[in-house]
């Protein structure tokens, strides 16, 4: 799909991380990269926001810039020690999931 110079060809998109670590390739996005990926969005000039306004700003009728909403699964540690502080930095909001019955334990 082409887009014309200076627009993206899509509105909104979630972007959803579980561990900010190098533990499992599948589940987990590396500290380093994650900083990367944060600073790049942020240089993009794409709008990220809150997931509970996006339903709003996808079905506004001007299309305007895009827009990211940020969101992490399970609380993991990791979240609050590699993601939290990039996101203050870069003021994004993302809320966390988290599974409430395994706080302080393992899922194991």
């Amino acid at each position: 799909m082409s887009a014309e110079p200076g627009r993206h060809p899509w509105r909104a998109a979630i972007l959803t991380y579980h561990a900010i670590d190098e533990a499992d390739p599948v589940l987990s996005t590396p500290p380093r990269r994650f900083a990367e990926q944060m600073r790049i969005l942020a240089e993009s000039g794409i709008r990220v926001v809150d997931l509970t306004e996006l339903p709003r700003v996808i079905s506004a009728k001007s299309a305007g810039a895009p827009v990211v909403a940020l969101t992490f699964d399970d609380g993991l540690l990791s979240v609050y020690e590699h993601a939290f502080p990039v996101l203050v930095r870069y003021g994004f909001p993302a809320p966390v999931f988290i599974v409430s019955d395994y706080c302080g334990r393992t899922n194991a």
